[in-house]
């Protein structure tokens, strides 16, 4: 028997408050590093590294009425600079001073009250399953629920629906066989008809090419009737 999941309704199904809980008055220490990762300290940034993302337009002039007195000391217009490159950024390292995700201590829950009896029920009425699953159609039947009292039941219980199981799958087997057959059967007789229809096709066209010919033979000896009677008649009047 494979053995899928076994747990708790305490632990598994939040049932009863946790046992324990972090400590409301513990605190993070001072010195204690939680970042995974570091600038290098090692990094430099290139001497060509161009950070200035907007520079002077260098085709920018003054304009001839502008009076520096009245308007201001003149400066030329921005524009983006080409060679822009972004802001420079050290390369990431990992921290060797990190001591991971910081927690406070856990401590005894003064609401937690056990109760090993949380699964009795004097009656189940409905069993209810929370399950993700790509593929529909799903059946869930044959259940049972006990305790350790009555472990004879489920080994019973687990014997009987395995007998039952083999004769299902035996029977499901035999029926996709016999619809498999069925579907030769089907494709088969198909296949029959459209070679019938086919040959019926072909022996009336063979059928309409003889007609036309003996049309033509018959047509071509009235034609030769005809010139042999024209013959005569002419030589007659001559």
């Amino acid at each position: 028997e494979e053995l899928l999941f076994q747990g708790t309704l305490a632990d598994d199904w939040g049932l009863l408050p946790p046992h324990d809980l972090p400590d409301p008055n513990d605190s993070k220490p001072e010195s204690w590093i939680d970042d995974a990762m570091m600038d290098d300290p090692t990094a430099v940034k290139p001497a060509n590294w161009v950070d200035e993302k907007r520079i002077p337009d260098s085709e920018g002039s003054k304009p001839p009425e502008w009076d520096d007195d009245e308007d201001g000391e003149w400066e030329a217009p921005k524009i983006d600079n080409p060679a822009y490159k972004g802001d420079w950024v050290a390369q990431r390292i990992k921290n060797p001073a990190y001591r991971g995700v910081w927690e406070a201590r856990r401590i005894p829950n003064p609401d937690f009250v056990d109760s090993p009896e949380l699964y009795k029920y004097n009656d189940f009425g409905y069993v209810g399953f929370d399950i993700w699953q790509v593929k529909g159609g799903s059946i869930f039947d044959n259940i049972i629920i006990a305790d350790s009292s009555s472990l004879h039941d489920v080994d019973a219980f687990a014997a009987k629906w395995r007998a039952l199981q083999e004769v299902e799958q035996s029977q499901k087997k035999k029926e996709e066989e016999a619809l498999a057959a069925a579907f030769e059967r089907g494709r088969a007789a198909r296949a029959a008809r459209a070679a019938k229809d086919v040959a019926a096709k072909d022996a009336a066209a063979k059928v309409e090419g003889s007609d036309t010919g003996s049309s033509g033979i018959a047509k071509s000896e009235s034609a030769s009737s005809a010139d042999s009677k024209g013959n005569a008649q002419s030589s007659q009047a001559k």
